[in-house]
């Protein structure tokens, strides 16, 4: 626009040729002489003034019907199908705040090394789903804050739908925002209860080396334990992190978000940067890992800010907090509870597995969002991940091999057994389900060894690695010991001490007269059965 302005008033207000004015702007003749002729076009040999500014005020357009899509490859048209796709079976499973909207497809794709313009996806989404019509929302102002850094921190729940281990499961996501960086750390849990609020907050706490001075919260439920006019009394556990941590709480108005408004974005931002489109995890850790990933990648990220800005800010952040003198708060409930005729306790409704020496005994529980741990006296013996499904029993194998070693058939069909490590059972399917004692005596000098499953399933695989067939709990552990660099035992000859073919002769012949000893057995008890 600028170049034709200058071109066209050259030549009717100076007078000069088209020769000067290439010569002057630096430009080809031919495009001088273009622009001319496409004036002439339009206003004829004698324009007034009026129509000389009306054509040169009018914007030029531009034939675009020919061109082809270089960025908008046959790639990427699949990746951005693709991010519909998902947000339609997002949808469709009521994962509607779990969609991924234009700006995070594009953010996607410039993490997969796709160079494309914003813009771009814009188009090219919009082409493929109508804009929906919203009702207009009455017009507010709002006015901004700031605050000094290290002062202010914001927090909030939020709610993310994930697929863990292929069961679908509600998480419970807490979010913290400092004010002055808008630095965001974010937590899962399976609870929004006491516990998880505490732990969230030493996770943050920990995390960051330091404590804001105001802690600005909603008025939710485990903080608030009831209004006394405009004051609220505060909960037993927001209390102990008051004085704990130092901090003065802060509580918005009723219904009025937008008092913390850096959270309230926090959540729902978080929320579709790292679930909208990951949404199945192995398990809790993997998805909290992918989170805090997310997380870290959104603080080094330039927002309404530069990325040094937005870095030399949390620098100031982290370095005006309030140290940690009195390390982590005890993020857990204690309670007494009496061991049963299984050797459970039952909390909550869930049958929890402790050593059977204590059937009969009380025992202290401490309480935490994800798990569980059964103290007798000072002694730690047991631990669990906490169940939320009523009625279930979370038992560990090793709790009961006391009561195995008196009774090995009941092995077998044991809950115990079902909930043991998949490669553990089996071991035990494979080699001892007629010899289930030596199973027991196998895990029990395991356990007294300070031997894990890990340990024992590496033995038996470096057994069968050497063409056993039948593997004894003697030669487990003989190859357990071996590995810690104990003495070899009789059942386990070293290859370096032996020649190959010689040592292929005496497995084979072992396994020779395993065979020959297991079917001589079957058959004595087919003829006492008879």
């Amino acid at each position: 626009m600028e170049e034709k302005t200058t071109i066209i008033l050259s030549h009717r207000r100076e007078g000069m040729s088209i020769r000067e004015i290439a010569r002057r702007n630096g430009m080809s003749r031919k495009t001088v002489r273009k622009y001319l002729r496409e004036f002439e076009k339009e206003t004829g040999p004698s324009p007034t003034s009026g129509e000389v500014d009306g054509y040169l005020l009018t914007k030029p357009k531009y034939d675009s019907s020919g061109r082809v899509r270089r960025v908008v490859t046959e790639e990427v048209r699949r990746r951005i199908d693709g991010f519909i796709s998902r947000n339609r079976e997002n949808v469709a499973a009521g994962l509607h705040k779990q969609q991924m909207r234009k700006l995070d497809m594009w953010r996607r794709l410039q993490d997969d090394g796709i160079r494309i313009a914003y813009s771009t996806v814009c188009q090219y989404v919009r082409a493929l789903e109508a804009v929906p019509v919203h009702p207009q929302k009455p017009v507010k102002a709002y006015i901004r804050q700031d605050y000094e850094p290290g002062f202010r921190c914001e927090f909030d729940w939020g709610v993310a739908t994930l697929w863990l281990g292929g069961v679908r499961t509600r998480l419970h996501m807490a979010v913290f925002t400092l004010d002055h960086s808008n630095m965001r750390k974010a937590y899962l849990f399976s609870r929004e209860d006491t516990l998880a609020l505490m732990e969230a907050h030493r996770n943050c706490f920990r995390e960051l080396g330091g404590t804001p001075r105001v802690m600005a919260y909603d008025n939710m439920r485990t903080a608030v334990k009831k209004f006394l006019g405009r004051d609220r009394e505060h909960t037993d556990a927001l209390l102990r992190m008051e004085v704990h941590y130092c901090f003065t709480p802060h509580f918005c108005n009723p219904r009025s978000g937008w008092e913390k408004g850096k959270v309230e974005r926090s959540v729902e931002y978080i929320r579709r940067r790292a679930f909208s489109f990951d949404v199945r995890f192995d398990s809790l850790e993997a998805a909290q890992a992918h989170l805090s990933a997310v997380c870290d990648r959104i603080n080094a990220e330039a927002s309404n800010m530069s990325a040094d800005e937005k870095r030399s800010r949390i620098q100031a952040d982290i370095a005006a907090l309030r140290p940690l003198d009195h390390g982590d708060i005890g993020c857990f409930e204690q309670r007494l509870y009496r061991v049963g005729k299984y050797s459970t306790i039952t909390v909550e409704g869930v049958h929890y597995s402790v050593p059977d020496r204590l059937v009969g005994s009380q025992v202290a529980v401490k309480l935490y969002s994800e798990r569980i741990v059964v103290m007798s006296g000072r002694d730690r013996v047991a631990a669990h991940a906490r169940s939320r499904r009523s009625g279930d029993w979370v038992i560990d194998l090793m709790h009961y091999l006391g009561t195995f070693l008196r009774k090995p058939a009941a092995l077998g069909r044991s809950v115990a057994l079902r909930q043991v490590h998949p490669s553990v059972a089996a071991l035990y399917r494979e080699h001892f389900r007629e010899s289930p004692r030596s199973f027991i005596e196998l895990l029990a000098y395991a356990r007294d060894n300070n031997l894990a499953y890990t340990d024992i399933v590496r033995a038996a695989a470096s057994l069968e690695a050497r063409g056993l067939q039948r593997i004894s709990a003697e030669q487990i552990q003989a190859q357990m010991l071996s590995a810690q660099g104990g003495s070899a035992a009789v059942y386990d000859v070293p290859a370096a001490d032996v020649p190959d073919t010689l040592q292929t002769e005496i497995e084979s012949s072992a396994s020779h007269t395993l065979d020959m000893l297991s079917s001589f057995m079957e058959a004595s008890r087919a003829m006492q059965a008879n």
